[in-house]
């Protein structure tokens, strides 16, 4: 009799409920929805979403007959757009199943993606990095949404949109349209609880690349809900990530056909698919595809096995006069858990036999965690350039000027594991042994004069490396970053005992890193790289901070191309380099000129450090475990660079001239410096 009665009242409080809902226009039915989530505990809901980003369709950006020949056929899956009312092509349709989590005090959104697809991409390693970058189902809640980097308002917020009814039999059916500026254009219905079911919505996004050309994206995303469920306990792992979304492990296993078995596409989805997939499959596709990736990562990937890297097949320099080099590599065919990597060198005029090799394991397909083990014999230049952020395109060594290379035989042995914790945080810790040879080019003096033939050095490292929103590029064993609109920060630190593994001292070292792009509109983009750092203890000066020169024509981002190698130390420093790329905004405005598509760039870099007696080679009465090489001194007076360039010359080249600032004189006589030095780089920019 109870439980009649008590189901009595729920019906009756459901019905009054209900029409209540009911009597509400379409703007305060969307409040009232917005107001339930402010007021809820914890709410459970399962979500499919489909993404598709697509471009206009322009038949002037189509004109080329060999392009019209080949794609021609995607013409025929065009769509109009309910935001601008212009027609474009889908590129990209991203389908996810969720399960999300929200809580409005304290803020709790948590998605757990359970499978997800994207159409035409393989690399399934890679959805993970564009999801985060688009609008998925637990946004539509908030009152503002991130999409490709952009910042629009959410649908719900009744301050900004206008809303309009469509149907009422059974649920209600709003749709909505912002009232001015960038958002979403839709409609979304809301059942008779007034809980949230679905929401389709279309967007447009622009961005400005050079002068007054304009990129336009246009989006739509389309939600489907299952019935909220109200939880009271908050699953621990839920609580602690909350603000993050995270995929199962086996959310981006398996094929396609398997994943829509229980997620099926309506028929403008499937010819989507279908017409993206023949994109990819064409051979002009696949083979830009392959050059981009042999690019990125200097290896040309055939198969199993891979060569290269490619630039360093015959190089110069004084020690060896010409140097071949050949290496090869296994690809993701052969394993996805393990790569093996090998090379010889061999030197002309020293005719010695030099090489290496290195395991790696990938312990996680999509987060990066891998363990490595190498092994070298080879010369190696102290005081080159090393971005802690990004692998250099080219080495150094592969267009080195002659007479500048000082470098050492060294013997190596590495271990190391990195970890990445989530997206955004990783860790790392390693293991080096090494044995720097000395030579006529780095002696290795001490202060009675009496000489060694190397150094031997033991290390064990630390590091950690912090991004927000990062954009990356996922391979099995490597990802490459596309940047963030956040300072991304790394931090290194190693140590050695002396006595242990033969380590010839006691030290320590710390730096620090922080790489910032700044988007300025039209005026283009200024990226900054800081770097300070300090050496703990009494060391010879291959353990000082030698500041990195550039002996190539090659142009390393984050070396001073004006700077000799061995020219500069410290044990306390501070380092920039700044550039701006202005994509075209003066090029781009001269007449003649701006057909060729070339944008301008501003560089200036800096060194400040201070040198202790302790560890300062060149005194009279040194302290220092060893004598300086000629040639060698501080920065207490800053050395400074500056220079301008122009890049996108075909699409990929660049060409730099620098200018040195201070230090302008030698300080022997035969070794000059250079005051003016013209550098040359590959470089994509979109």
């Amino acid at each position: 009799m109870g439980y009649r009665i008590v189901k009595y009242i729920v019906m009756t409080l459901s019905l009054v409920m209900s029409c209540a809902l009911y009597a509400q226009s379409p703007s305060e039915r969307v409040a009232a929805v917005r107001a339930q989530y402010d007021s809820l505990n914890v709410e459970r809901i399962a979500a499919r979403t489909t993404t598709e980003i697509g471009v206009p369709s322009d038949a002037q950006e189509f004109a080329c007959r060999y392009l019209q020949k080949r794609f021609g056929f995607v013409f025929d899956n065009v769509d109009t757009s309910a935001v601008t009312g212009t027609k474009y092509i889908p590129a990209l349709l991203l389908e996810t199943e969720s399960v999300i989590y929200l809580r409005r005090s304290p803020a709790l959104a948590y998605e757990q993606i359970e499978g997800a697809h994207i159409a035409g991409i393989n690399e399934d390693y890679s959805i993970s990095q564009l999801a985060d970058q688009l609008p998925l189902a637990v946004d539509f809640y908030s009152d503002n949404i991130s999409v490709l980097g952009r910042e629009l308002a959410g649908p719900l917020d009744t301050a900004k949109y206008d809303y309009t009814l469509l149907d009422s039999a059974t649920h209600w059916r709003i749709a909505f349209a912002p009232r001015g500026g960038e958002g979403f254009v839709g409609e979304m219905e809301i059942d008779a609880v007034g809980a949230l079911r679905s929401l389709s919505a279309q967007y447009r996004l622009v961005t400005f690349v050079a002068g007054k050309r304009e990129i336009t994206i246009l989006g739509r995303c389309d939600v489907a809900y299952d019935a909220p469920q109200t939880i009271v306990e908050v699953p621990s792992r839920v609580e602690r990530e909350a603000q993050r979304r995270r995929f199962r492990n086996y959310a981006l296993e398996g094929d396609a056909d398997s994943w829509r078995a229980s997620n099926p596409l309506n028929e403008r989805e499937k010819a989507t698919v279908e017409m993206i997939d023949s994109v990819t499959r064409t051979p002009l596709v696949r083979d830009a595809y392959s050059i981009a990736i042999a690019i990125a990562s200097r290896y040309y990937e055939r198969g199993a096995i891979s060569w290269g890297p490619y630039d360093r097949i015959m190089s110069f320099n004084r020690m060896e006069r010409i140097r071949f080099a050949y290496g090869l590599r296994t690809t993701d065919l052969f394993s996805r858990y393990l790569r093996l990597t090998g090379y010889v060198a061999y030197g002309v005029k020293d005719a010695a036999l030099k090489g290496g090799g290195a395991v790696e394991v990938a312990l996680n397909s999509r987060l990066h965690r891998k363990f490595t083990a190498s092994y070298r014999h080879d010369l190696v230049q102290l005081g080159a350039g090393v971005n802690p952020f990004v692998e250099p395109l080219v080495a150094r060594t592969s267009l080195v000027r002659s007479g500048k290379a000082r470098a050492s035989m060294t013997d190596e042995l590495s271990l190391r594991y990195g970890h990445e914790w989530c997206d955004g945080v990783e860790t790392g810790v390693d293991f080096s042994f090494r044995k720097i040879g000395a030579n006529g080019y780095v002696p290795m003096v001490a202060p009675d004069g009496s000489s060694r033939e190397a150094l031997n050095v033991a290390s064990i490292g630390v590091s950690a490396r912090l991004s927000h929103r990062e954009m990356k590029a996922r391979r099995y064993f490597d990802y490459f970053s596309l940047g963030s609109r956040y300072p991304i920060v790394a931090v290194n630190t190693s140590f050695g005992v002396k006595g242990l593994m033969g380590n010839d001292c006691n030290f320590g070292r710390v730096e620090v890193n922080l790489l910032y792009k700044l988007q300025m509109g039209r005026a283009g983009e200024s990226q900054l790289i800081l770097s300070s750092g300090r050496v703990f203890g009494q060391v010879p000066y291959p353990l000082l901070k030698i500041h990195a020169g550039n002996g190539s024509f090659y142009y390393d981002r984050q070396a001073f191309s004006c700077m000799n190698y061995l020219e500069f130390v410290s044990d306390a420093w501070a380092e920039w380099f700044y550039e701006h790329h202005f994509e075209g905004l003066i090029l781009g405005n001269i007449p003649l000129v701006k057909r060729l598509k070339l944008h301008e760039v501003f560089v200036f870099k800096g060194a400040w450090g201070s040198l202790s007696e302790r560890n300062n080679g060149v005194l009279s009465a040194t302290r220092a475990p060893m004598l300086f090489p000629e040639g060698m001194g501080s920065v207490r007076k800053p050395y400074l660079e500056m220079g301008v360039g122009i890049e996108n010359i075909f699409k990929v080249l660049r060409v730099d001239a620098i200018w040195r600032l201070t230090h302008r004189e030698s300080v022997i006589e035969n070794y000059p410096i250079d005051r003016f030095r013209v550098n040359v780089s590959l470089q994509l920019r979109f």
